[in-house]
């Protein structure tokens, strides 16, 4: 008998073996020449990449995502120098605001002096009581002191006009008063 027939008598009496072998060996060969894939979902529009493209993928994510937190740091830069201006103005807006409002009590204060001397004065007068001459004269000088500073105050600011008007001064400093004082703390 020669080797052919040898073999064929061989595959037939072991046909279950021999066909397992061959699928075994078709299955391993299709595994082996067929490439993986899987299906790329929300990230392929649900179509199949195999592992190069899947790590194209991410690596082009990552640099999106890179470029993305560059921005985003970027802008954060910048809220936290707009912040520290902001905390920066609002720390000379306290130094300089509590003496602002100090100011106006004490204005305020001055004219309450004033009105109240001005109605005792008058109730006296009226009623025929005796009229106080040491608060009267005090009260006098006090309506002198605070109508002398208002009027040098306001000469103070005409003059000042005239002679930026003329161009002979600086140009007038912007009027504090002009923006309503509001007490703050820093910006966190």
């Amino acid at each position: 008998m020669d080797v052919f027939s040898k073999l064929v008598k061989f595959v037939d009496h072991e046909r279950g073996a021999v066909i397992g072998l061959l699928l075994a060996a078709f299955i391993g060969v299709c595994m082996v020449a067929c490439e993986s894939t899987t299906n790329g979902g929300s990230l392929t529009g649900g179509e199949d990449v195999n592992r190069q493209q899947l790590i194209q993928i991410v690596a082009q994510r990552d640099a999106s995502y890179n470029k993305r937190i560059g921005q985003r740091n970027a802008m954060q830069a910048q809220v936290d120098q707009i912040t520290n201006e902001i905390n920066i103005d609002i720390e000379a807006d306290n130094t300089v605001l509590p003496g602002m409002f100090d100011e106006l009590d004490s204005k305020d204060e001055q004219k309450a002096q004033v009105l109240t001397f001005g109605v005792d004065l008058g109730l006296n007068a009226i009623s025929g009581n005796p009229i106080n001459m040491v608060e009267a004269v005090g009260g006098l000088v006090t309506l002198l002191g605070i109508g002398g500073t208002m009027g040098f105050g306001a000469d103070s600011i005409r003059k000042r006009m005239l002679i930026n008007r003329r161009g002979l001064g600086a140009e007038p400093k912007d009027d504090p008063s002009a923006i309503p004082p509001v007490m703050r703390g820093p910006l966190t």
